[in-house]
């Protein structure tokens, strides 16, 4: 089926050679492809170029026609306007003493007010405001620049060409035919006039109006969920061959990552594979220039500064995109593992350098990546962009960029804009902009890619989701509007702020006049109800967080659920479901050695076997993060060998009384210095050390003030290793501390510096069992009390339980504990639930359950897992099925 039937009346005059002007691209580049088809169908084997140009492509080839030794004006580009509005408004903040911080987000809309006052005739009105006056100023300034430099830019150009019209220095067509345009802006209209009284023909023609066989309208919950039914309705029409399918989407550039998804999604469901566009349905509006890979990791490479944070080194590390990134990704992502056990937040290029040198994953490619980099960053000078784009050629050329692998069709069209879009665009700079600094040149280029929207060729016409602008002069045979809802149909008003609202209003610009934006919603909507022969409508109750109804010029359909509607999936697929719960149980020889992991293994069992398992079964983590400063883990460690030193000192609470402040101040700097001299730190580390000491030594006395008001005590053992055996399990196990009271009863302490309570104990699951185990299986003797000894500034003191009140401070009996687990009713009952609980634990290890089932959400809180296990990916998924 064809976008224009074959008795569509544009025919014949393609045929007589007419020009078709049309209003956006996409609508030429159709028309031509279809003019293709209709003369095949016509037998005919050669036929003549047709003259079909979209309106900005017209303009640029009469500019080209017009442009002669008299006239030796210059068309400049978007990229060379921008530019040169840039350096008019600095050089007007310089002068004003006024500092502007997004000047490039004014240029956008300086830029947009200025192509208003072209489209709509404005050169002088009444300024409202600072901001007015501003772009007043500036706006003349530019003209001036423009005409004294002789250059022209688009938004120009019609004025330019209408009057070289009718000075009659430009030659005409006999006849036009303008397609596609719902309304024309004044200077266009006066175009038309001018053109007509020069001898040509001006013809509008509308676009094809069909008369729907079928106009449905449905209601859904929200946006999500009105995507899913169009992809559904979409795809069975494809699969029923129909012919060519559109859904229109009025916020597609918001909705681009949810279209993309869920489409996608929805077609790959599809038993027909050769009817349905699973990979290559047309999505028209594409995607950033710098959001493609490849680009990503050229922008990456080119604003890195003189210190490289971690971030951009691992990027560069891991990018496939230069030389050696497949190759030789193993020993790149060994140095970047080194990198962050060493806690590196950031490199100068010379630090790079030399780790590079003296490492043992270095390879050939990584140390010319970074003298490269080097060469690059020395660069300090200011030059012309022609020099500048050598540069970037070279550095790009010499790391290998775009990579080693053969690129494909879609690497192809993307290096291509990197050539002939981004780089062709700041060479054209030179004309505006002599000098550029490195900074500057690389903002520039930044800017274009994020400018520069990218869509792949060769897309696939028989579905296209598009918006609806660029449904105009178009015709399928199907279509459905999502998003008919009161917000879009109207829109709502969006003044300019560089123009005067009044003057906006007066001549009813886009967004400025409720009345204006109802007169053009009803000009749409009723467009597109004839765009197809069957028709579908829909909106969302909610749409962006807020409540949406329907649109007032559609309250005539009759509007239903879609649910309520729409049939049971007749090409739904049975998926082949594989629990996997469980992994290979240990064998009795893994059993009769010391599994790895030890009480941290049976923690993150009963926390989440998936996690124990993944970890502890096939030695799998997250890597480290780098951390300013010394790591968690690291400060952690070293408040645990400095307490270990203390008390092999005291020994018992005692010696602890017995020492006044200054000599026990004298001790805790004693060992603090001896734990940080025999511990190995990296440069960045050591700048911190001073304030490290500190912090330790006003802990550690922290701490001990709590310790003296504890009943007497002696450590009986700290640290000491212990191989325990745990229901079938043997583990390696090293209790922090040990205490024994005058009574001979045994506290078991553990040390914690992050946060802890005493209901991880008592509740309903065991979440810490280390202490558990170690009374249980550790030590010799009737154990008392098990506690955290939680060492944090400001909130030092015991969380845990014990078989008496106070044989702790502010440690409560298991009588008197307010969380305590139903059917526990004292010390024993405790122990014994303990022992259920951990036992149970290591039964499930050796047996290999490795179920995704975290116990709590706060375990996957800060999980390394998350990933690996989706779990949050099946949350959602689970819950948009409970909300179709």
């Amino acid at each position: 089926m064809a976008l224009f039937p074959i008795d569509h009346p544009i025919w014949p005059h393609l045929s007589s050679g007419h020009t078709v002007v049309t209003v956006n691209r996409r609508l030429a580049r159709v028309l031509a492809q279809e003019y293709a088809e209709y003369c095949h169908s016509q037998n005919m084997s050669v036929w003549e170029t047709p003259r079909i140009s979209p309106v900005s492509a017209w303009f640029e080839s009469a500019f080209s026609r017009l442009s002669d030794e008299r006239d030796s004006t210059v068309l400049i580009t978007a990229s060379q306007a921008a530019a040169l509005w840039e350096q008019v408004i600095e050089d007007d903040l310089h002068q004003h003493g006024i500092d502007l911080l997004q000047v490039p987000v004014t240029v956008r809309q300086v830029m947009r007010a200025h192509a208003l006052c072209c489209d709509y005739l404005i050169d002088t009105y009444a300024c409202d405001g600072v901001e007015q006056e501003a772009f007043y100023r500036w706006r003349k300034k530019y003209l001036q620049q423009c005409c004294q430099q002789g250059w022209v830019d688009s938004v120009l150009l019609p004025q330019k060409i209408d009057l070289a019209v009718a000075e009659g220095r430009l030659a005409v067509e006999a006849e036009q035919l303008w397609l596609g345009f719902d309304e024309l802006p004044p200077v266009l209209q006066r175009f038309q006039q001018t053109l007509q009284r020069a001898g040509c023909v001006v013809q509008c023609l509308d676009a094809e109006r069909l008369l729907p066989q079928t106009v449905d309208a449905f209601c859904l919950v929200d946006e999500v969920s009105e995507l899913h039914a169009a992809a559904q309705w979409a795809r069975r029409q494809l699969e029923q061959q129909v012919g060519i399918v559109a859904v229109v989407v009025p916020d597609l550039q918001r909705l681009h990552a949810d279209v993309e998804r869920i489409f996608s999604l929805e077609l790959s469901r599809s038993l027909f594979p050769d009817r349905v566009p699973m990979q290559t349905f047309n999505i028209s509006l594409g995607k950033p220039l710098a959001e493609q890979g490849m680009i990503a990791a050229a922008l990456t490479l080119l604003h890195v500064q003189d210190a490289l944070d971690f971030e951009q080194i691992s990027f560069l590390l891991r990018c496939p995109w230069f030389r050696g990134g497949h190759s030789q990704w193993q020993q790149q992502a060994l140095f970047e593992w080194q990198l962050r056990q060493d806690n590196v937040l950031s490199l100068s290029c010379s630090d790079l350098l030399y780790r590079l040198h003296h490492s043992p994953h270095k390879t050939s490619d990584m140390i010319l990546f970074a003298e490269q980099l080097q060469q690059w960053l020395a660069y300090d000078d200011a030059v012309s962009p022609a020099v500048w784009l050598e540069r970037i050629n070279l550095l790009l050329q010499q790391v290998g960029w775009p990579g080693e692998a053969p690129l494909d069709s879609r690497g192809y069209q993307v290096f291509a804009a990197w050539q002939e879009k981004v780089l062709s665009g700041v060479g054209q700079l030179g004309l505006v902009k002599k000098m550029l600094t490195r900074s500057q040149v690389v903002s520039w280029i930044g800017r274009l890619c994020r400018e520069i929207l990218f869509q792949p060729k060769a897309q696939d016409q028989r579905l296209q989701i598009i918006g609806v602008l660029e449904t105009a002069g178009l015709t399928f045979d199907a279509l459905w509007l999502c998003g008919a809802n009161e917000r879009t149909f109207p829109g709502g008003l969006a003044f300019n702020p560089f123009l005067p609202v009044t003057v906006q209003k007066q001549h009813q610009m886009p967004h400025s006049d409720l009345s204006q934006e109802a007169r053009y919603a009803k000009l749409l909507l009723e467009r597109l109800q004839q765009a197809a022969a069957r028709v579908v409508i829909s909106y969302a109750q909610s749409a962006a967080e807020l409540s949406c109804r329907v649109s007032p010029y559609l309250t005539h359909l009759s509007w239903r659920s879609y649910e309520a509607l729409e049939p049971s999936d007749a090409f739904s697929v049975t998926l082949e479901q594989l629990n996997d719960h469980h992994t290979a149980a240990l064998t009795e020889e893994q059993l009769q050695q010391p599994i790895a992991g030890g009480t941290a293994l049976l923690k993150e069992q009963i926390h989440c076997p998936f996690k124990a398992f993944i970890h502890y079964r096939l030695g799998v983590r997250g890597l480290e993060l780098p951390q300013p400063g010394l790591t968690s883990r690291r400060r952690g460690d070293l408040v645990h060998r400095v307490l270990l030193q203390v008390w092999s000192q005291l020994a018992c609470h005692e010696a602890l009384l017995s020492s006044d402040l200054p000599e026990l101040r004298r001790l805790v700097a004693e060992q603090v210095t001896s734990v940080l001299d025999a511990t190995r730190f990296t440069a960045r580390e050591r700048m911190v050390l001073g304030v490290e000491t500190l912090r330790l030594q006003s802990l550690v006395m922290e701490w001990l003030a709590v310790e003296r008001k504890r009943q007497p005590f002696a450590v009986q053992n700290a640290e000491e290793k212990q191989l325990l055996e745990v229901g079938p399990l043997r583990l390696t196990t090293i209790p922090d501390r040990v205490d024994v009271d005058e009574r001979g009863r045994m506290i078991v302490l553990d040390y914690k510096t992050g946060q802890v309570t005493a209901s991880d104990l008592t509740g309903d699951v065991l979440l810490e069992p280390q202490l558990p185990l170690y009374a249980l299986y550790g030590v010799d003797g009737s154990v008392a009390a098990v506690s955290f000894a939680l060492v944090r500034h400001g909130a030092c003191g015991f969380k845990g339980v014990a078989m008496e009140d106070q044989l702790l401070p502010k440690v409560s009996s298991v009588e008197k504990s307010r969380t305590l687990k139903a059917g526990v009713a004292d010390w024993d009952d405790l122990l014994e639930n303990w022992r259920l609980q951990i036992e149970s634990a290591a039964d499930d290890v050796a047996a290999g359950v490795a179920a995704v089932s975290p116990v709590h959400q706060k375990v996957c809180q800060f999980c390394d897992l998350k990933g690996l296990c989706r779990i949050d990916l099946q949350g959602r998924q689970m819950s948009e099925e409970e909300d179709a």
